[in-house]
Protein backbone atom coordinates (compact mmCIF):
# COMPACT_ATOMS: atom_id res chain seq x y z
CA UNK A 1 0.00 0.00 0.00
CA UNK A 2 1.10 3.56 -0.45
CA UNK A 3 3.11 5.17 2.32
CA UNK A 4 0.41 7.80 2.85
CA UNK A 5 -1.83 6.93 5.81
CA UNK A 6 -5.58 6.79 5.24
CA UNK A 7 -7.23 10.03 6.21
CA UNK A 8 -10.88 10.84 6.81
CA UNK A 9 -12.03 14.20 5.52
CA UNK A 10 -12.35 16.61 8.42
CA UNK A 11 -14.26 19.84 8.35
CA UNK A 12 -11.47 21.65 6.58
CA UNK A 13 -10.92 18.99 3.97
CA UNK A 14 -14.65 18.54 3.25
CA UNK A 15 -14.87 22.10 1.94
CA UNK A 16 -12.05 21.46 -0.55
CA UNK A 17 -12.25 17.87 -1.76
CA UNK A 18 -14.16 14.90 -0.41
CA UNK A 19 -13.71 12.03 -2.89
CA UNK A 20 -16.55 9.94 -1.45
CA UNK A 21 -19.05 12.79 -1.77
CA UNK A 22 -17.92 13.57 -5.31
CA UNK A 23 -18.22 9.92 -6.31
CA UNK A 24 -21.65 9.41 -4.72
CA UNK A 25 -23.00 12.69 -6.13
CA UNK A 26 -21.94 11.93 -9.71
CA UNK A 27 -23.19 8.35 -9.36
CA UNK A 28 -26.60 9.36 -8.00
CA UNK A 29 -27.16 12.06 -10.64
CA UNK A 30 -26.02 9.63 -13.34
CA UNK A 31 -28.35 6.89 -12.11
CA UNK A 32 -31.32 9.28 -12.15
CA UNK A 33 -30.47 10.49 -15.66
CA UNK A 34 -29.83 6.94 -16.90
CA UNK A 35 -33.10 5.56 -15.53
CA UNK A 36 -35.08 8.46 -17.02
CA UNK A 37 -33.41 7.94 -20.42
CA UNK A 38 -34.11 4.21 -20.31
CA UNK A 39 -37.75 4.79 -19.34
CA UNK A 40 -38.26 7.25 -22.19
CA UNK A 41 -36.54 4.96 -24.69
CA UNK A 42 -38.60 1.96 -23.57
CA UNK A 43 -42.02 3.53 -22.99
CA UNK A 44 -42.16 6.39 -25.48
CA UNK A 45 -40.02 5.11 -28.34
CA UNK A 46 -40.69 1.36 -27.78
CA UNK A 47 -37.04 0.42 -28.25
CA UNK A 48 -37.37 -2.61 -25.96
CA UNK A 49 -38.27 -3.42 -22.38
CA UNK A 50 -36.74 -1.68 -19.39
CA UNK A 51 -35.72 -5.11 -18.08
CA UNK A 52 -33.61 -5.77 -21.17
CA UNK A 53 -31.98 -2.33 -20.97
CA UNK A 54 -31.19 -2.62 -17.26
CA UNK A 55 -30.18 -6.27 -17.07
CA UNK A 56 -31.16 -9.16 -19.33
CA UNK A 57 -34.76 -10.23 -19.85
CA UNK A 58 -37.65 -11.14 -17.59
CA UNK A 59 -38.24 -14.61 -19.06
CA UNK A 60 -34.73 -15.92 -18.46
CA UNK A 61 -35.21 -19.68 -18.16
CA UNK A 62 -31.83 -21.37 -18.67
CA UNK A 63 -31.61 -24.07 -21.30
CA UNK A 64 -30.03 -27.55 -21.23
CA UNK A 65 -30.98 -28.59 -17.72
CA UNK A 66 -32.74 -31.80 -16.84
CA UNK A 67 -36.55 -31.37 -16.62
CA UNK A 68 -36.60 -32.13 -12.91
CA UNK A 69 -34.05 -29.37 -12.27
CA UNK A 70 -36.47 -26.52 -13.05
CA UNK A 71 -38.16 -25.03 -9.96
CA UNK A 72 -41.24 -22.84 -9.89
CA UNK A 73 -40.18 -19.41 -11.20
CA UNK A 74 -40.75 -16.04 -9.55
CA UNK A 75 -43.52 -15.06 -11.93
CA UNK A 76 -41.70 -15.70 -15.19
CA UNK A 77 -38.23 -15.03 -13.77
CA UNK A 78 -35.83 -17.83 -12.82
CA UNK A 79 -32.71 -15.87 -11.79
CA UNK A 80 -31.12 -18.05 -14.41
CA UNK A 81 -27.41 -17.74 -13.61
CA UNK A 82 -27.99 -18.87 -10.03
CA UNK A 83 -30.22 -21.74 -11.12
CA UNK A 84 -27.78 -22.95 -13.77
CA UNK A 85 -24.73 -22.80 -11.48
CA UNK A 86 -26.59 -24.36 -8.54
CA UNK A 87 -27.74 -27.32 -10.61
CA UNK A 88 -24.21 -27.91 -11.90
CA UNK A 89 -22.99 -27.95 -8.29
CA UNK A 90 -25.44 -30.78 -7.54
CA UNK A 91 -24.00 -33.32 -10.01
CA UNK A 92 -20.93 -35.42 -9.30
CA UNK A 93 -18.95 -34.50 -12.44
CA UNK A 94 -20.00 -31.03 -13.64
CA UNK A 95 -17.65 -31.00 -16.63
CA UNK A 96 -18.70 -34.45 -17.83
CA UNK A 97 -22.48 -34.73 -17.47
CA UNK A 98 -24.48 -35.33 -20.67
CA UNK A 99 -27.36 -33.01 -21.65
CA UNK A 100 -26.31 -30.22 -19.27
CA UNK A 101 -25.21 -26.77 -20.39
CA UNK A 102 -21.43 -26.20 -20.29
CA UNK A 103 -19.82 -25.09 -17.03
CA UNK A 104 -18.00 -21.77 -17.29
CA UNK A 105 -16.59 -21.61 -13.74
CA UNK A 106 -13.80 -23.38 -11.82
CA UNK A 107 -15.03 -26.17 -9.55
CA UNK A 108 -14.44 -24.15 -6.40
CA UNK A 109 -17.20 -21.75 -7.45
CA UNK A 110 -19.62 -24.69 -7.53
CA UNK A 111 -18.44 -25.70 -4.08
CA UNK A 112 -19.23 -22.20 -2.79
CA UNK A 113 -22.73 -22.09 -4.25
CA UNK A 114 -23.74 -25.68 -3.40
CA UNK A 115 -24.74 -24.98 0.25
CA UNK A 116 -27.45 -22.57 -0.91
CA UNK A 117 -29.30 -25.51 -2.40
CA UNK A 118 -29.55 -27.34 0.92
CA UNK A 119 -32.50 -25.22 2.07
CA UNK A 120 -34.53 -25.33 -1.13
CA UNK A 121 -34.31 -23.23 -4.27
CA UNK A 122 -36.47 -20.26 -3.19
CA UNK A 123 -34.94 -19.89 0.27
CA UNK A 124 -31.44 -20.50 -1.08
CA UNK A 125 -31.89 -17.82 -3.73
CA UNK A 126 -33.06 -15.24 -1.20
CA UNK A 127 -30.12 -16.04 1.08
CA UNK A 128 -27.74 -15.81 -1.90
CA UNK A 129 -29.04 -12.37 -2.90
CA UNK A 130 -28.84 -11.13 0.69
CA UNK A 131 -25.29 -12.46 1.06
CA UNK A 132 -24.33 -10.75 -2.21
CA UNK A 133 -25.54 -7.34 -1.05
CA UNK A 134 -23.93 -7.69 2.37
CA UNK A 135 -20.46 -8.76 1.24
CA UNK A 136 -20.37 -5.97 -1.33
CA UNK A 137 -21.69 -3.06 0.72
CA UNK A 138 -20.79 -3.76 4.36
CA UNK A 139 -17.02 -3.22 3.74
CA UNK A 140 -17.82 0.11 2.06
CA UNK A 141 -20.09 1.03 4.98
CA UNK A 142 -17.21 0.30 7.36
CA UNK A 143 -14.79 2.44 5.32
CA UNK A 144 -17.00 5.50 5.86
CA UNK A 145 -17.67 4.52 9.46
CA UNK A 146 -16.59 7.82 11.04
CA UNK A 147 -19.34 9.79 9.27
CA UNK A 148 -22.92 10.30 10.51
CA UNK A 149 -25.31 7.44 9.71
CA UNK A 150 -27.40 9.55 7.33
CA UNK A 151 -24.34 10.53 5.31
CA UNK A 152 -23.14 6.94 5.21
CA UNK A 153 -26.53 5.89 3.81
CA UNK A 154 -26.37 8.59 1.14
CA UNK A 155 -22.88 7.48 0.16
CA UNK A 156 -23.46 3.72 0.05
CA UNK A 157 -27.13 3.29 -0.91
CA UNK A 158 -26.80 4.55 -4.55
CA UNK A 159 -24.57 1.56 -5.29
CA UNK A 160 -27.65 -0.67 -5.01
CA UNK A 161 -28.87 0.91 -8.25
CA UNK A 162 -25.56 1.04 -10.12
CA UNK A 163 -25.58 -0.83 -13.42
CA UNK A 164 -23.36 -3.83 -12.51
CA UNK A 165 -25.25 -4.35 -9.25
CA UNK A 166 -28.63 -4.41 -11.05
CA UNK A 167 -27.39 -7.00 -13.55
CA UNK A 168 -25.72 -9.12 -10.86
CA UNK A 169 -28.86 -9.23 -8.70
CA UNK A 170 -31.23 -9.73 -11.63
CA UNK A 171 -29.20 -12.69 -12.85
CA UNK A 172 -28.25 -13.77 -9.30
CA UNK A 173 -24.80 -14.24 -10.79
CA UNK A 174 -21.89 -15.66 -8.82
CA UNK A 175 -20.01 -12.45 -9.65
CA UNK A 176 -21.55 -10.93 -6.53
CA UNK A 177 -19.77 -13.38 -4.22
CA UNK A 178 -16.58 -13.26 -6.31
CA UNK A 179 -16.35 -9.49 -6.05
CA UNK A 180 -17.57 -9.74 -2.45
CA UNK A 181 -14.56 -11.89 -1.55
CA UNK A 182 -12.30 -9.44 -3.38
CA UNK A 183 -14.04 -6.54 -1.59
CA UNK A 184 -13.31 -8.05 1.83
CA UNK A 185 -9.71 -8.44 0.68
CA UNK A 186 -9.64 -4.82 -0.50
CA UNK A 187 -11.01 -3.63 2.84
CA UNK A 188 -8.28 -5.54 4.68
CA UNK A 189 -5.67 -4.23 2.25
CA UNK A 190 -6.71 -0.63 2.85
CA UNK A 191 -6.53 -1.32 6.59
CA UNK A 192 -2.99 -2.66 6.29
CA UNK A 193 -3.72 -6.40 6.69
CA UNK A 194 -2.07 -7.65 3.51
CA UNK A 195 -1.93 -11.32 4.52
CA UNK A 196 -5.68 -11.39 5.08
CA UNK A 197 -6.19 -9.42 1.88
CA UNK A 198 -4.12 -11.91 -0.11
CA UNK A 199 -6.14 -14.85 1.21
CA UNK A 200 -9.43 -13.26 0.19
CA UNK A 201 -8.04 -12.27 -3.21
CA UNK A 202 -7.09 -15.93 -3.67
CA UNK A 203 -10.61 -17.07 -2.74
CA UNK A 204 -11.99 -14.76 -5.43
CA UNK A 205 -9.45 -16.07 -7.95
CA UNK A 206 -10.36 -19.68 -7.10
CA UNK A 207 -13.99 -18.90 -8.03
CA UNK A 208 -13.21 -16.98 -11.24
CA UNK A 209 -9.62 -17.01 -12.40
CA UNK A 210 -9.06 -13.40 -13.48
CA UNK A 211 -9.09 -11.86 -9.94
CA UNK A 212 -5.58 -13.33 -9.69
CA UNK A 213 -4.48 -9.96 -11.09
CA UNK A 214 -5.27 -8.46 -7.69
CA UNK A 215 -2.15 -10.18 -6.37
CA UNK A 216 -0.16 -7.51 -8.22
CA UNK A 217 -1.04 -5.25 -5.29
CA UNK A 218 0.98 -7.50 -3.01
CA UNK A 219 3.89 -7.48 -5.46
CA UNK A 220 3.66 -3.69 -5.41
CA UNK A 221 4.18 -3.77 -1.65
CA UNK A 222 6.94 -6.40 -1.92
CA UNK A 223 5.01 -8.40 0.69
CA UNK A 224 6.15 -11.91 -0.21
CA UNK A 225 4.66 -13.40 2.93
CA UNK A 226 1.19 -12.17 1.96
CA UNK A 227 1.74 -13.34 -1.61
CA UNK A 228 2.77 -16.79 -0.39
CA UNK A 229 -0.30 -17.00 1.86
CA UNK A 230 -2.53 -16.12 -1.09
CA UNK A 231 -0.97 -18.79 -3.30
CA UNK A 232 -1.39 -21.44 -0.62
CA UNK A 233 -5.01 -20.39 -0.07
CA UNK A 234 -5.83 -20.53 -3.77
CA UNK A 235 -4.19 -23.92 -4.28
CA UNK A 236 -5.92 -25.32 -1.20
CA UNK A 237 -9.34 -24.13 -2.35
CA UNK A 238 -8.79 -25.66 -5.78
CA UNK A 239 -7.51 -28.94 -4.32
CA UNK A 240 -10.53 -29.25 -2.02
CA UNK A 241 -12.89 -28.73 -4.96
CA UNK A 242 -11.09 -31.49 -6.88
CA UNK A 243 -11.56 -33.83 -3.91
CA UNK A 244 -15.29 -33.11 -3.85
CA UNK A 245 -15.99 -33.31 -7.58
CA UNK A 246 -13.23 -35.61 -8.74
CA UNK A 247 -10.94 -35.35 -11.74
CA UNK A 248 -7.30 -34.35 -11.91
CA UNK A 249 -5.74 -30.94 -12.31
CA UNK A 250 -5.00 -31.36 -16.01
CA UNK A 251 -8.35 -32.96 -16.86
CA UNK A 252 -10.41 -30.32 -15.05
CA UNK A 253 -8.31 -27.44 -16.41
CA UNK A 254 -8.69 -28.70 -19.97
CA UNK A 255 -12.44 -29.17 -19.49
CA UNK A 256 -12.83 -25.65 -18.10
CA UNK A 257 -10.79 -24.14 -20.94
CA UNK A 258 -12.80 -26.00 -23.56
CA UNK A 259 -16.08 -25.04 -21.92
CA UNK A 260 -15.19 -21.34 -21.78
CA UNK A 261 -13.80 -21.41 -25.33
CA UNK A 262 -17.01 -22.91 -26.72
CA UNK A 263 -19.17 -20.48 -24.76
CA UNK A 264 -17.25 -17.31 -25.60
CA UNK A 265 -17.67 -17.01 -29.34
CA UNK A 266 -16.35 -13.61 -30.41
CA UNK A 267 -18.01 -12.95 -33.77
CA UNK A 268 -18.92 -9.33 -34.50
CA UNK A 269 -22.55 -10.10 -33.68
CA UNK A 270 -21.56 -11.58 -30.30
CA UNK A 271 -19.22 -8.68 -29.55
CA UNK A 272 -22.12 -6.26 -30.01
CA UNK A 273 -24.55 -8.14 -27.74
CA UNK A 274 -24.64 -6.89 -24.14
CA UNK A 275 -20.90 -6.33 -24.22
CA UNK A 276 -19.04 -3.63 -22.26
CA UNK A 277 -15.48 -4.56 -23.19
CA UNK A 278 -12.85 -2.61 -25.07
CA UNK A 279 -13.14 -5.13 -27.89
CA UNK A 280 -16.90 -4.59 -28.01
CA UNK A 281 -16.36 -0.85 -28.38
CA UNK A 282 -13.99 -1.46 -31.30
CA UNK A 283 -16.53 -3.82 -32.91
CA UNK A 284 -19.18 -1.10 -32.61
CA UNK A 285 -16.90 1.24 -34.54
CA UNK A 286 -16.45 -1.41 -37.24
CA UNK A 287 -20.22 -1.53 -37.74
CA UNK A 288 -21.29 2.07 -37.20
CA UNK A 289 -18.19 4.25 -37.00
CA UNK A 290 -17.15 6.83 -39.60
CA UNK A 291 -15.66 5.36 -42.75
CA UNK A 292 -12.18 6.72 -42.05
CA UNK A 293 -12.13 4.90 -38.68
CA UNK A 294 -13.66 1.55 -39.61
CA UNK A 295 -10.48 0.14 -41.12
CA UNK A 296 -8.46 1.00 -38.02
CA UNK A 297 -11.14 -0.47 -35.75
CA UNK A 298 -11.31 -3.67 -37.80
CA UNK A 299 -7.53 -4.07 -37.58
CA UNK A 300 -7.71 -3.51 -33.81
CA UNK A 301 -10.40 -6.20 -33.43
CA UNK A 302 -8.36 -8.69 -35.44
CA UNK A 303 -5.20 -7.94 -33.42
CA UNK A 304 -6.92 -7.43 -30.08
CA UNK A 305 -5.11 -10.11 -28.09
CA UNK A 306 -1.54 -8.86 -28.70
CA UNK A 307 -2.71 -5.28 -28.22
CA UNK A 308 -4.34 -6.24 -24.92
CA UNK A 309 -1.13 -7.97 -23.84
CA UNK A 310 0.85 -4.78 -24.43
CA UNK A 311 -1.74 -2.76 -22.47
CA UNK A 312 -1.74 -5.31 -19.65
CA UNK A 313 2.05 -5.27 -19.40
CA UNK A 314 2.06 -1.47 -19.31
CA UNK A 315 -0.66 -1.19 -16.65
CA UNK A 316 0.76 -4.13 -14.72
CA UNK A 317 4.15 -2.44 -14.73
CA UNK A 318 2.65 0.74 -13.33
CA UNK A 319 0.69 -1.24 -10.73
CA UNK A 320 3.75 -2.91 -9.20
CA UNK A 321 5.69 0.35 -8.85
CA UNK A 322 5.92 1.45 -5.23
CA UNK A 323 5.42 5.06 -6.30
CA UNK A 324 1.97 4.30 -7.78
CA UNK A 325 -0.80 5.39 -5.39
CA UNK A 326 -3.19 2.73 -4.12
CA UNK A 327 -6.19 4.24 -5.90
CA UNK A 328 -4.35 4.25 -9.22
CA UNK A 329 -3.22 0.64 -8.80
CA UNK A 330 -6.76 -0.49 -8.02
CA UNK A 331 -8.07 1.33 -11.09
CA UNK A 332 -5.49 -0.25 -13.41
CA UNK A 333 -6.10 -3.79 -12.21
CA UNK A 334 -9.88 -3.62 -12.11
CA UNK A 335 -10.29 -1.85 -15.44
CA UNK A 336 -8.26 -4.67 -16.99
CA UNK A 337 -10.48 -7.25 -15.27
CA UNK A 338 -13.71 -5.44 -16.17
CA UNK A 339 -13.08 -4.39 -19.76
CA UNK A 340 -10.03 -6.29 -21.01
CA UNK A 341 -11.78 -9.59 -21.68
CA UNK A 342 -13.31 -9.96 -25.14
CA UNK A 343 -16.84 -10.41 -23.78
CA UNK A 344 -17.72 -8.39 -20.69
CA UNK A 345 -21.34 -8.84 -19.67
CA UNK A 346 -22.99 -6.29 -17.42
CA UNK A 347 -22.03 -7.95 -14.15
CA UNK A 348 -18.29 -8.07 -14.88
CA UNK A 349 -17.63 -4.34 -14.16
CA UNK A 350 -18.83 -4.96 -10.59
CA UNK A 351 -15.08 -5.12 -9.91
CA UNK A 352 -15.06 -1.32 -10.18
CA UNK A 353 -16.39 -1.29 -6.61
CA UNK A 354 -12.82 -2.07 -5.50
CA UNK A 355 -11.32 1.26 -6.60
CA UNK A 356 -14.51 2.83 -5.22
CA UNK A 357 -13.45 1.38 -1.86
CA UNK A 358 -10.26 3.47 -2.03
CA UNK A 359 -12.45 6.49 -2.77
CA UNK A 360 -14.59 5.78 0.30
CA UNK A 361 -11.44 5.31 2.38
CA UNK A 362 -10.33 8.78 1.20
CA UNK A 363 -7.11 7.23 -0.12
CA UNK A 364 -7.24 9.65 -3.06
CA UNK A 365 -5.30 12.86 -3.63
CA UNK A 366 -6.95 16.17 -4.41
CA UNK A 367 -5.16 16.63 -7.74
CA UNK A 368 -7.02 17.23 -10.97
CA UNK A 369 -6.21 13.79 -12.38
CA UNK A 370 -7.65 12.04 -9.35
CA UNK A 371 -10.73 14.27 -9.27
CA UNK A 372 -11.41 13.45 -12.90
CA UNK A 373 -10.80 9.77 -12.24
CA UNK A 374 -13.29 9.68 -9.35
CA UNK A 375 -15.98 11.26 -11.54
CA UNK A 376 -15.25 8.90 -14.46
CA UNK A 377 -15.35 5.89 -12.16
CA UNK A 378 -18.84 6.90 -11.05
CA UNK A 379 -19.94 7.41 -14.67
CA UNK A 380 -18.84 3.89 -15.56
CA UNK A 381 -21.30 2.51 -12.99
CA UNK A 382 -24.31 4.42 -14.38
CA UNK A 383 -27.01 2.44 -16.30
CA UNK A 384 -26.62 3.05 -20.06
CA UNK A 385 -28.55 0.20 -21.66
CA UNK A 386 -30.68 2.18 -24.11
CA UNK A 387 -30.04 1.44 -27.80
CA UNK A 388 -28.58 4.25 -29.91
CA UNK A 389 -27.87 4.71 -33.60
CA UNK A 390 -29.27 2.87 -36.56
CA UNK A 391 -27.85 -0.49 -35.44
CA UNK A 392 -29.60 -0.56 -32.03
CA UNK A 393 -26.31 -1.02 -30.21
CA UNK A 394 -26.49 -0.26 -26.48
CA UNK A 395 -24.99 3.04 -25.40
CA UNK A 396 -22.63 1.32 -22.95
CA UNK A 397 -20.99 -0.58 -25.82
CA UNK A 398 -19.71 2.76 -27.10
CA UNK A 399 -19.41 4.73 -23.89
CA UNK A 400 -17.96 2.33 -21.31
CA UNK A 401 -14.76 1.50 -23.26
CA UNK A 402 -14.28 5.21 -23.97
CA UNK A 403 -14.71 6.23 -20.33
CA UNK A 404 -12.47 3.38 -19.18
CA UNK A 405 -9.74 4.43 -21.59
CA UNK A 406 -9.90 8.08 -20.49
CA UNK A 407 -9.92 7.01 -16.83
CA UNK A 408 -6.78 4.90 -17.19
CA UNK A 409 -5.04 7.43 -19.42
CA UNK A 410 -5.65 10.31 -16.99
CA UNK A 411 -4.03 8.41 -14.12
CA UNK A 412 -1.26 6.87 -16.21
CA UNK A 413 -0.15 10.31 -17.36
CA UNK A 414 0.39 11.47 -13.79
CA UNK A 415 2.14 8.22 -12.81
CA UNK A 416 4.48 8.29 -15.80
CA UNK A 417 5.28 11.94 -15.14
CA UNK A 418 6.08 11.09 -11.53
CA UNK A 419 8.30 8.21 -12.63
CA UNK A 420 10.16 10.41 -15.11
CA UNK A 421 10.53 13.09 -12.43
CA UNK A 422 12.19 10.59 -10.10
CA UNK A 423 14.72 9.63 -12.73
CA UNK A 424 15.56 13.23 -13.57
CA UNK A 425 16.40 14.05 -9.93
CA UNK A 426 13.76 16.67 -9.29
CA UNK A 427 13.91 18.60 -6.05
CA UNK A 428 11.11 16.48 -4.55
CA UNK A 429 11.65 12.84 -5.57
CA UNK A 430 8.36 11.59 -4.16
CA UNK A 431 5.50 14.03 -4.78
CA UNK A 432 1.90 13.16 -4.23
CA UNK A 433 -0.02 12.72 -7.51
CA UNK A 434 -0.99 16.22 -8.65
CA UNK A 435 -0.95 17.38 -5.05
CA UNK A 436 1.42 18.78 -2.45
CA UNK A 437 4.72 17.07 -1.91
CA UNK A 438 5.09 14.46 0.77
CA UNK A 439 7.09 15.47 3.78
CA UNK A 440 10.17 13.35 4.29
CA UNK A 441 10.95 14.92 7.64
CA UNK A 442 10.72 12.63 10.66
CA UNK A 443 7.73 13.13 12.96
CA UNK A 444 8.12 15.66 15.76
CA UNK A 445 7.98 12.90 18.36
CA UNK A 446 10.92 11.17 16.69
CA UNK A 447 12.96 14.36 16.77
CA UNK A 448 12.38 14.71 20.49
CA UNK A 449 13.28 11.07 20.96
CA UNK A 450 16.57 11.72 19.22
Amino acid sequence: MSNTPLQRPDAGQATSFDPARLFASVLLLGIIAGLIAIFVSSSYFENGSMASMLAYRSNDIPSHLWPEMYPDPFGIHYFGDFLDTLRHSQVSRPFDTPDLSPVGYPLFSLLVIAPFGLIGYAAGLKLFLLATVLVLLVPLWCLVGTRPVTERLLLVAPLLLCAPMLVTLDRANLQGLVVGAAMIGCYLYLRGNRVGAGCWFAVAAAMKVYPVLLLLLLVRDRDWRALGASIVTGLTATWVSFLVYGGGVIENSESLWQSVHNFRSESIETLLTRNHSLKGGLAALVVSGPSWLRGVAEWAVEHYDPSLLVLALFLGGLTVLRSTPTFHALVYVNVLISYGVGISFGYVPLFLLLPAAAVYASDVSGGRHDRLAVALLACLLVPKGLPVGGHDIALYTYLDPTLAFVLVASLAVSDVRRLIGRHTDLDDPDPLPDGPAKSHSPPVADLHAR
